[in-house]
């Protein structure tokens, strides 16, 4: 599948929603993804729940010192 890169807005949707996941530095379970995606249309348009766990992951590891 083609990358797609992350709007603005899909990144903050995903940091409000999943941000203690992000501060605990883990990888967030499908049923977290799942409900991050329950509560935002926007996400949802575009996004499965392994884009959203990916999304947090890569961005984990990329800022893991």
């Amino acid at each position: 599948s083609p990358k797609m890169l992350w709007s603005k807005d899909e990144i903050s949707i995903v940091e409000r929603h999943l941000s203690e996941c992000i501060r605990l530095n883990k990888v967030p379970k499908k049923h977290e993804a799942e409900r991050a995606l329950a509560a935002a249309p926007l996400l949802r348009k575009n996004r499965t729940w392994k884009d959203v766990k990916y999304f947090v992951y890569n961005r984990l590891k990329k800022y893991r010192k």
